[in-house]
Order: structure tokens, then sequence, then C-alpha cells
């Protein structure tokens, strides 16, 4: 599958923004976008580069007890600047994850990390595209796989 470049006159201009965020106080280090269903990733843009985190040497020395370790505790928002290929009725899916400072990536699926709750199960968010012939589409997001309308 090829990335559509701006010379290609059937792409769609795409904008995706959205935030992402990591338990644990591990930072966002990368948010990848697809906007072909998941077989090909561009890097998003990470916006607010200056987050708040907590140090536990500046801890230390105002005699806060802490543990060890940087922690960053705060949303990154990202940008996401692309080209969706096929004409201007062909539906689409965008798909967003992101990985943080341990290397720890979402997963494609929810299967193995779901729970009643839901809690801390978080897998790559897709949103379909339903292209009606003109510059707008419809956008369809959802949470998990069971209540994406396909």
């Amino acid at each position: 599958q090829q990335h559509a470049s701006p010379k290609d006159k059937d792409a769609t201009p795409v904008t995706a923004t959205g935030y992402a965020y990591s338990g644990g106080g591990r930072e966002i280090v990368r948010v990848d976008v697809s906007v072909d269903g998941g077989r090909t990733w561009d890097q998003a843009t990470l916006l607010d580069q200056k987050q708040a985190h907590y140090d536990d040497e500046t801890d230390r020395q105002k005699g806060n007890i802490v543990a060890r370790g940087r922690r960053d505790f705060a949303w990154k928002r990202w940008r996401y600047d692309g080209l969706l290929l096929g004409g201007d009725a062909s539906p689409a899916e965008v798909v967003v994850k992101a990985t943080d400072n341990a290397y720890n990536t979402q997963p494609e699926r929810h299967d193995g990390i779901y729970n009643v709750r839901g809690n801390l199960a978080t897998a790559w968010h897709r949103v379909a595209i339903e292209r009606n012939g003109r510059k707008d589409a419809v956008l369809h997001g959802c949470g998990f796989d069971k209540e994406c309308k396909k």
C-alpha cells in the first residue's frame, strides 16, 4: 500500500487530533496514525513537549518522600495532517496507537486485556470514515471493537 501524495488527484486531506496517556507515570513519546486501517503508519506531531513531571532529586531536596525515578502524569496532545487515498465515495478507517517512554505500545485488539469494567483496556483507536462524494465526510468513532458498527 502506498501513502498518498499531494499529487494524487483522488486523495482527500485529513487532519486528526487527540491526546494520549500512559499509566504508571510514563511519558508518551510517540503517536502513530494510519489512514488505511493499520496497513501503513505515519508519525503524528506531539504537542505540549514541555510536560509537567516529577523528579525524585528535586522532591528529596524539598523533604518529600517519593519513589525512585522520573514520573510523568499528563495527557500528551498530538496532531496529524495527511491524505486519504481513494475516491470521494470510498470508505476509510483512521487508526491511532501510542507508545510510552518504556516502549510499551497499545495492542491492536482488546483480547487479553479487556476486563468487565474496561479499566486500563486500551487498544488501537479506530475511526471509520464514510465519504459522501463531497469534501466532507461522516466520522464514526468507537472505544471498543464491539461498539463499532461495520
